[in-house]
């Protein structure tokens, strides 16, 4: 089991009871991508499913059933859809289309697109947040994960010796694991190396134990693809369920 008293990675927007956010302060946080691989957030669009990039919105303060919240991109070409909160609490997922994701591309060049939200009875949109998009090449596949049927996996059912996770081809530079709990705030995120010849690890119990239910836990990895270019595979996203 971890330590109870070790720092790990996540952070609250959630104001705790009795406290108040300052009266011009935006409850809203900048949506995010959950498909990019790195801090620069620049988004592969060979890594993108055929369904879409993920546009994550935590969930905030005054969130409530019924809201409309709206998603906008703003970049070579636009974007923008609707949904309604349907369970309070838990994050939002909004998906772009992965032709608008190409139409933001240009060869030998990084494209900026501008993603924020508005939501119904907040007066302020939300902080924008600025991808770069790369040109595309031809995708890797991701990852497998014998153990997530259906893409669900209860971390308490898993052995001590880890959660299996089987590589499709040879992993380079690196892994990345990442946790996200039901608000959509990342819980812990780590960047790990496959041993060379190998084609499977056993992800860590410390990390199994740092998930939440009603939470996700995104994987991708690097390796070269057809063309013999270094690029981020397809993610496999799995969603953490606990009896």
């Amino acid at each position: 089991m971890s330590n109870k008293n070790s720092p790990v990675s996540r952070v609250s927007n959630k104001v705790p009871e009795g406290l108040k956010r300052h009266p011009h302060a935006n409850p809203l946080s900048a949506p995010f991508m959950v498909d990019v691989g790195s801090v620069e957030s620049i988004l592969y669009p060979c890594a993108v499913a055929e369904t879409g990039a993920v546009v994550r919105l935590r969930a905030f303060d005054g969130m409530a059933l019924g809201q409309k919240v709206t998603f906008n991109w703003k970049g070579r070409s636009s974007y923008t859809s609707s949904q309604q909160v349907e369970d309070v609490g838990r994050y939002m997922d909004f998906i772009v289309p992965k032709e608008t994701v190409l139409k933001n591309t240009l060869p030998g060049e990084l494209v900026r697109a501008e993603i924020y939200v508005s939501v119904s009875g907040i007066s302020e949109v939300s902080p924008v947040n600025t991808i770069h998009v790369i040109d595309t090449t031809l995708s890797i596949p991701a990852v497998t994960v014998p153990e997530a049927v259906d893409g669900r996996f209860n971390p308490d059912e898993i052995p001590e010796r880890g959660l299996k996770i089987v590589f499709p081809q040879p992993v380079v530079i690196n892994a990345r694991w990442v946790s996200y709990g039901r608000d959509g705030g990342v819980i812990a995120t780590v960047s790990f190396a496959v041993p060379e010849g190998q084609d499977f690890v056993y992800m860590w119990r410390t990390m199994l134990d740092q998930t939440e239910s009603g939470g996700e836990v995104r994987i991708n990895y690097f390796s070269g693809n057809a063309d013999n270019i270094l690029v981020q595979s397809l993610f496999t996203a799995l969603q953490v369920i606990r009896s």
